[in-house]
């Protein structure tokens, strides 16, 4: 029995060693890497939420349990999101297709990430309209995942007529002598984690779990002047205490990202003046995206209110299952 359980041992010992071979060539996202995935996302034209740079920089490096890894090729970016689960065997997948598309590379990355996983399936997490047609040559099953909230940044700043009603109304409450906009500063990251912490208590408290959210949100507060002009952070004071906090900033030269928007509980409604502030802050864009809803209908109804101009659908794809049983 001993040298039974030796022998199991050391086949894990060796399939691990096996799969680290198999990523020991990809590379972390650091920040020095911005210009280049900048480039390679304006070139590409797309303005999904994900390819937002400081989100891939701190969501790839917030957990080790959960980490983003890319390579190159011919100017192409490929990203793939490892995550390894207790009692389980890593799994390795693309967050998006590469970007700009690139099939030799898109093929390569699915192969690798057949070959690594137990099930011998390869996968992409977040797939956009505009690559529905080269990701499905590739043979993968496509199933709709989440759709994102794209605003008008003009519209929603003038937020003019009926449509935009219920957001002023909400703005305007707070918009007085007692509240303060104001630029966020590195010495605001101790009472903003707290804040974080509060929302995110009273989020479980209603059944709501927010996965690694706040553990990137957390890198944010902390890392926040690591990315220039494109992370712009904002607080909105309420009686002399911070009651709310965003950051975001633009994704190409068109759209930007709405990357994280915490606020006080107690304080209903200061979620919409944020998010105004923030849009209002990038005259030069012409849309933002406000990600998607997480599948809670006060966030949906919430964004709404924005009157989004259209909705960016994603889908998740994987190899087929027969593919993946011949490749056995």
């Amino acid at each position: 029995m001993v040298s039974r359980v030796e022998d199991i041992a050391d086949e894990r010992k060796t399939a691990s060693q096996q799969d680290q071979g198999l990523i020991s060539d990809l590379r972390t996202i650091e920040p020095s890497d911005q210009a280049l995935f900048t480039e390679a996302v304006t070139e590409n034209g797309i303005a999904g939420w994900s390819y937002y740079f400081p989100y891939l920089q701190l969501f790839g490096n917030a957990s080790k349990r959960e980490r983003l890894l890319f390579e190159t090729l011919d100017g192409s970016i490929c990203v793939y999101r490892l995550r390894e689960r207790r009692g389980k065997p890593a799994n390795l997948g693309l967050l998006m297709p590469p970007f700009p598309w690139n099939e030799a590379l898109a093929r390569r990355a699915l192969d690798r990430s057949s070959a690594f996983n137990s099930d011998r399936r390869g996968r992409i997490s977040r797939v956009s309209e505009r690559d529905l047609a080269p990701v499905a040559r590739l043979g993968l099953d496509l199933r709709f995942n989440m759709d994102e909230f794209i605003y008008d940044r003009h519209a929603v700043d003038e937020a003019k007529g009926k449509d935009f009603a219920r957001l002023r109304r909400n703005v305007n409450r707070f918009v007085n002598d007692d509240t303060l906009l104001r630029s966020y500063s590195a010495e605001d990251a101790d009472t903003c984690e707290r804040l974080l912490d509060q929302w995110q208590e009273g989020m479980a408290e209603r059944g709501i779990q927010i996965g690694p959210f706040k553990r990137y949100a957390r890198l944010c507060l902390r890392n926040a002047q690591t990315f220039g002009d494109q992370l712009l952070g904002q607080v909105i004071e309420v009686d002399g205490k911070i009651a709310a906090f965003s950051f975001g900033g633009p994704i190409n030269s068109e759209t930007g990202s709405v990357f994280v928007t915490i606020s006080d509980h107690e304080h209903a409604g200061i979620a919409y003046r944020q998010r105004l502030e923030l849009l209002r802050a990038f005259p030069n864009l012409l849309y933002f995206n406000d990600g998607a809803d997480s599948g809670r209908p006060g966030m949906a109804m919430m964004k709404n209110v924005f009157r989004p101009v259209t909705m960016n659908c994603l889908y998740s794809a994987r190899t087929a299952r027969k593919a993946a049983l011949s490749s056995k």
